[in-house]
């Protein structure tokens, strides 16, 4: 059973350090959402459900979910970013889900070249060739919509959308359509703290906070069966998610020294190297540096210890 989830981590004083202002939308952790979905799952239930996390603008949230998710064998985990058009929050322009570890670092590559420059995102995604996009169906209503998509662009519906779909000329395209069901809050007690949140980034009050910059009140948790049950007239949907997400499921490696080993590719090189750069500060601080300088450094360079990545036996 796919599930696609678009929700940020609690602003807590812990995280918010990570990306600014990323965290003034959802207010569910990944192991209180990952929990939630794994007590749910029946015994009718497929054995592997994948399940994506797509945090709005940034991928803070990404490891923790991955690391709370090899605590259930029957999830499948996948990454993506929800694109949108503000920093936290506002119009969804397509969300990006990852095939694979080189996937997620494109997707990262390009969020964070318009995010380091003070860009606002292009309203069209470029072509990455381990990113999937998804567009939000109600953006199949603009002029400049494409009639054919790529390999790797898909659309998404809403199940309340399912009678707009049949009324639509992209109903042709069903090989091209995602069931799309966000699950941002668990309880109406979830949406009002959500609506509280989306105040704080927008700074105003309640009775003026913008219908486009909250989440829609069905977005909510929904037990698999219920989630077959609203798209039952139109089950493709259903298996066209879940053989994306299938498609797009991987476990990054946790735990051990990810550092590089070596830089040149060789650990005597790479000390050769450190040892001449070490010489170049050394001219370029002293310039009228004597031997008991020279001999100092060298002594310095001899303490680094062997098979540390600089230096090999």
């Amino acid at each position: 059973m796919p599930f696609i989830l678009q929700f940020a981590l609690r602003n807590t004083l812990a995280q918010r350090h990570i990306v600014k202002d990323s965290y003034r939308y959802g207010i569910r952790s990944p192991k209180d959402i990952l929990l939630k979905i794994a007590t749910s799952l029946g015994k009718g239930s497929p054995k592997h459900c994948p399940v994506c996390l797509t945090d709005i603008n940034n991928v803070s949230g990404i490891p923790d979910f991955f690391r709370e998710a090899a605590q259930y064998p029957q999830l499948q985990p996948c990454a993506g970013i929800d694109f949108r058009e503000g920093e936290t929050g506002g119009k969804c322009l397509y969300v990006a889900l990852a095939e694979n570890e080189t996937g997620f670092a494109e997707m990262n590559h390009f969020l964070s070249q318009y995010r380091l420059a003070g860009k606002k995102l292009p309203t069209w995604p470029p072509e990455l060739e381990n990113v999937h996009f998804i567009f939000p169906f109600e953006r199949t209503q603009e002029k400049a919509f494409p009639e054919k998509l790529s390999p790797n662009q898909w659309i998404g519906v809403r199940a309340e959308q399912l009678g707009k779909l049949r009324l639509s000329s992209r109903h042709k395209l069903q090989h091209k359509i995602l069931a799309m069901q966000p699950m941002t809050f668990h309880h109406a007690e979830d949406l009002e703290s959500h609506r509280l949140l989306r105040c704080i980034a927008n700074n105003c009050l309640l009775s003026k906070l913008p219908p486009g910059e909250t989440g829609h009140e069905k977005d909510r948790y929904i037990p698999p069966e219920a989630f077959l049950l609203s798209y039952a007239d139109a089950p493709f949907l259903v298996g066209n998610t879940l053989q994306l997400m299938q498609r797009c499921t991987f476990r990054p490696a946790f735990g051990g020294n990810q550092n590089k080993k070596t830089f040149t590719g060789n650990a005597d090189e790479d000390f050769r190297l450190m040892t001449d750069l070490a010489m170049d500060g050394l001219r370029y601080r002293y310039p009228k540096y004597n031997y008991a300088t020279k001999q100092r450094l060298e002594s310095e360079n001899t303490r680094m210890p062997p098979n540390n990545g600089w230096r090999a036996k």
